[in-house]
Parts: C-alpha cells; structure tokens; sequence
C-alpha cells in the first residue's frame, strides 16, 4: 500500500500492493534473524529490484509463473541464465508463430477486401446481414 511518499508496502502475505489497484505476486524469500524472532528481511533482493526485474520481464513477454521461476532459481543460489535463454527462445518461436498468423490474417483481409470491392451494395439481400462478410470463408 502507498504509504503517502510514492513508495509501496510489502503485505505479510508476499504482494506488492501497487497504486493501491492492482497487486503484484512474486516469489520472496524471507529469513527469520535467530538472534530475534520478530526481526525479518529480505534476502538478496530488495522488493523494488524484484519489482523492476517483474516489470522488464514482463515487457519482453515472460509471464507471471515464467518470472516466478527465474526468482526461485536465483533464491536458490544458482544462475538462472539457462533457463531464461529458454524461455526467452520459447517465446521468439511464439512470436515467430505469431508473426506468421498474423501475416496469413492480412492476406485473407486483402483478398476480402478486392472482392468487396466488386461488390454492389444494392445486391445484398437482406436477408444477409453482410454478404462481404458471409463468402469471406
């Protein structure tokens, strides 16, 4: 929660309440100080860098359960550059699969479209809502 500064609090229960809006779930790691029980700390990263690592992450197309796996491998001590070269390629190839989807889309609009243009609208039969629309299978 926005405490009145523009930072945000850390709920106990591990979400980032952001703008007071939307929350934001990430893997956290916290360690319990033995010398005191109710002192408690983040370990390695700080909220905000796992909030900007969340937020880069996202803008390069890694999901929620994709970045929360890249978290818990660098909780755990080890790299996690293997498994985000991995997921960084599943999601070129989903791209790529996109790209081609959508490549296919504007030719089948462009072919719609020249037949629309030999079309009279006077001839639509109203019992057709569109015909343009109705022979674009």
């Amino acid at each position: 929660m926005e405490n009145g500064r523009g930072c945000y609090e850390l709920a106990p229960t591990g979400r980032v309440v952001v703008g007071g809006r939307c929350q934001i779930e990430f893997a956290m790691s916290i360690s319990v100080n033995s010398a005191s029980r109710s002192t408690s700390r983040i370990c390695a990263f700080s909220v905000v860098e796992r909030l900007e690592f969340i937020r880069a992450g996202q803008a390069v197309g890694l999901t929620l359960r994709q970045l929360n796996q890249v978290l818990q491998i660098r909780d755990r001590g080890e790299s996690p550059c293997r498994h985000v070269t991995e997921l960084l390629d599943m999601r070129i190839y989903e791209v790529d699969e996109r790209i081609q989807d959508l490549v296919r889309l504007r030719r089948d609009l462009i072919a719609v479209r020249a037949q629309a243009a030999d079309l009279d609208p006077a001839d639509c039969p109203p019992e057709s809502v569109c015909r343009i629309i109705n022979t674009a299978d």
